[in-house]
């Protein structure tokens, strides 16, 4: 799997989401993402799914040190003692002893955001956690976290996909921003839109690739991140046949 380096970060440079993926579904995907070549697994505390994604890569033939694992903290536990019981309850469920990145979901206007990323700083200092960034932010409120963090920040993790995003902030961050970022494709399916259209739909769908029919979703990932990747054609497979298809791709890059 080709490497994205960000900060002392090295990430996958194509992760395996588990949005709205629940019980026996999201361990057997998980499992069955890590087996088919992933090595990057994205879940979140309100997902309430890190119970069977833990139990996924467990099930699996990776051992843990070689999977990066993603989580992220809802707003409601941004303040200081909320961001280590929070933490320390995504691992217990995760069952592991530390997070590879740990993200703030979404923006929290209530809550001073230099405060939450000094918690963040303490658990990566106790070793619960080995990097940390936000998602869904937006340019000026990522700069404004930028500042205020204790070391450079690994990603803001948004919205990024070939359709139009419905969220200006969130393009912005793909171009505006005068700081390296990462940046994350999210939603369900490859291409998925917050207006709900996907690069399977409508009239803005890309065209099967040549004489090879290859789906949308196919020609996106080839794209993307799958040339020159050792796991690629497995990827592929598992991306046409099966379980990995219709679920969320996190396809991770690095620019400004």
């Amino acid at each position: 799997m080709r490497t994205i380096h960000a900060q002392d970060a090295a990430i996958p440079a194509l992760g395996f989401g588990t949005f709205q993926l629940e019980g026996a579904v999201a361990r057997d995907q998980v499992a069955g993402a890590l087996d088919a070549g992933y090595r990057h697994v994205d879940t979140a505390r309100v997902y309430g799914n890190e119970r069977e994604v833990g139990e996924g890569i467990a099930r699996s033939r990776v051992p843990r040190d070689q999977v990066f694992l993603t989580s992220k903290l809802w707003p409601d536990d941004f303040r200081p003692e909320d961001v280590a019981r929070a933490t320390r309850a995504s691992l217990a469920d995760l069952g592991t002893d530390h997070l590879d990145l740990l993200l703030l979901h979404w923006p929290n206007p209530e809550v001073p955001v230099a405060e939450t990323l000094g918690a963040l700083e303490r658990a990566r200092e106790e070793g619960l956690i080995r990097h940390y960034g936000v998602s869904n932010f937006t340019v000026p409120l990522f700069e404004e976290a930028a500042d205020a963090a204790p070391r450079a920040l690994v990603t803001n993790q948004v919205e990024f996909h070939p359709l139009p995003v419905s969220r200006s902030g969130d393009s912005q961050c793909l171009r505006e921003s005068s700081r390296p970022l990462i940046k994350a494709r999210s939603r369900r399916r490859i291409g998925n839109s917050s207006s709900g259209r996907n690069a399977e739909q409508g009239p803005r769908r890309p065209r099967p690739a040549g004489d090879r029919q290859w789906p949308p979703d196919r020609v996106v990932i080839r794209r993307r991140t799958l040339d020159s990747t050792p796991h690629g054609p497995a990827l592929r497979d598992a991306l046409s046949g099966g379980h990995c298809r219709s679920q969320t791709l996190r396809i991770t890059r690095t620019g400004h």
